[in-house]
């Protein structure tokens, strides 16, 4: 066996340890103080998902205003906006387990029942996050593929392609965000 292989393993060992910890860690937080654990687990998942959502709409803003200064740097935020479906993944399961701290839509005294409570029941509030999600998803990976596409045959056409996919990420995007900064936040 190579050293090679073998600082593979050991790291590979490693990373398994720290998930052991983790989890060990994350069951006993869940016990003691689920409130907090599940704050905790929305607010860390907030993090890689809005990080990659940023770079999908560096990508999409630079495809709009044809900005040719950030072609040799583009693949770095594609590949972030792989981010966005294991991020929203990791945020829809805080969101699931954590749904009694978005307020589970009760309207307290004196409110208006009506919209406060339908915005906020559970049901529709995991609903939004898959649908926000899935859109961010599927037009991110539109607008990545559309640019591979690009650099394997060179045509022009891809260059239109690609600013209207943005465009349509950015307007989905603008209003999706903005929403989901209500929910999440």
């Amino acid at each position: 066996m190579t050293t090679h292989a073998l600082q593979g393993s050991q790291t590979g060992k490693r990373w398994f340890y720290i998930g052991v910890i983790g989890a060990v860690a994350g069951i006993v937080g869940l016990i003691v103080d689920p409130e907090r654990t599940w704050a905790s687990w929305l607010h860390g998942a907030l993090l890689p998902l809005t990080i990659a959502a940023g770079a999908a709409a560096f990508v999409a803003i630079n495809h709009v205003s044809n900005a040719g200064w950030a072609t040799t740097l583009r693949r770095i935020p594609e590949a972030m906006m792989n981010w966005i479906p294991i991020g929203g993944l990791i945020l829809l399961i805080g969101a699931i387990g954590g749904v009694h701290l978005f307020g589970g839509g009760h309207a307290t005294h004196g409110e208006d029942h009506g919209i406060r409570t339908a915005w906020l029941d559970p049901t529709f509030l995991i609903a939004r996050l898959g649908v926000i999600i899935a859109l961010w998803t599927w037009l991110g990976w539109r607008i990545r593929n559309a640019s591979y596409a690009q650099d394997g045959d060179g045509d022009t056409r891809w260059t239109r392609i690609l600013r209207n996919r943005s465009a349509l990420f950015l307007v989905v995007f603008a209003i999706t965000f903005t929403a989901a900064s209500f929910d999440w936040i």
